[in-house]
Order: C-alpha cells, then structure tokens, then sequence
C-alpha cells in the first residue's frame, strides 16, 4: 500500500508540473506561420494488447505469474483538455495467472479483470503516466494441504494501480505497481 500511494503521489505531482507550464501566446497576425511539426508516435493505447510478467507480493508471500490486458479508447480527447498534456480514458480488460509456493502446499489463482485507465501522455505522446482501478472475479485451487487433495476457492477482486507506458516505434513498454502485484510487460497497438 505504501508503495501505491507513492507511485500515484509521483504521477500527480507530474500532472501539476506540466499544467503549471503556460501554453505559448498566440501568434501575432502578421508573424510567419510557425513550422509544423509531426510525432510519430500516436498519444493513446486503443486497440492496444499487452502481456506482462508479473510478481505477485499478496498473501504474506511472493508469487509469480503472467498477465494480458486489451485497453479501448472511450474518451480520446479526456476530460480536462490540457494544453501541454494528452490525456485520455480507457477501458481495459484482461486475465491474470499467479502461482504461489508455501512451505507444503501451492496456490494457483486465474483472475478475470475489467477497469478504467486514465492515461496521461508527455513527451509528444510517448510517455504516459496513469492510474488505473480494476475489478474482476478470481478462482484457483489449493494443493497439499495437509495431505487433502486440491481445494477450490474463488473471490470478488477490486485493485487500485498505478502505471508507465513508454512509446518505442510500434512497441509500448509498460510497468505497474499496485494491490498485490507488480507488472513489466511490453504492448501493441493495432
């Protein structure tokens, strides 16, 4: 928990940064035109499928476990309409496998997830930084325990992150930190 409120402390206190930079003043009606200039990297990760490795650090143990997310724009333009900062909301959706080993027994957990993420996008569109709330549904099976066969388990999951997202030509590096598990994967946007 002490690392998820830091992580998002760091990612508003950015935010605050680049709102407080002022926009450049107008140009002045006979000054030239200004050169255009073109990023080829496309602020946002719609249509975007991402895989991650995942350390899972809940139940007073460590795991390890992969992730796959798809994110969908459903707000392209945000909510705040930033001058220096693109930002924009998605939904992302996705299935997590964690496998736990305690001293006699292991736990392997599926996971399926929906939430909402709010990219905040620097840099000419290739470095976003964003929180993200999911909530999903989890099942698994216990096995070892005290010479019993597996138990089966399931559960309600809600998880609070906070992540990075960082543009290399067709690739996106991501990272995220949050309730119980820490992600480092790569993603592409189709």
């Amino acid at each position: 928990m002490k690392h998820l409120v830091l992580v998002t402390a760091t990612v508003l206190v950015l935010c605050a940064r680049a709102l407080a930079q002022p926009a450049p003043p107008p140009a002045s009606p006979g000054a030239p035109p200004e050169a255009v200039t073109t990023t080829t990297a496309r602020p946002g990760l719609d249509n975007a499928i991402s895989v991650f490795g995942v350390f899972g650090y809940l139940y007073a143990s460590t795991g390890v476990g992969v992730s796959g997310r798809y994110q969908k724009t459903i707000v392209p333009r945000g909510l705040l309409h930033l001058a220096n900062v693109h930002e924009d909301l998605g939904i992302e959706g996705g299935v997590d496998y964690y496998h736990y080993g305690f001293t006699g027994y292991t736990l392997d957990e599926f996971a399926a997830l929906v939430g909402v993420v709010w990219n905040f996008w620097f840099d000419g569109g290739k470095l976003a930084l964003y929180p993200k709330l999911e909530s999903g549904f989890g099942f698994g099976s216990v096995s070892g325990v005290s010479g019993a066969g597996a138990l089966g388990y399931g559960g309600f999951h809600m998880l609070a992150e906070a992540g990075i997202a960082y543009k290399v030509s067709a690739l996106t590096l991501r990272g995220e930190i949050g309730s119980g598990a820490l992600r480092v994967g790569a993603g592409l946007v189709f």
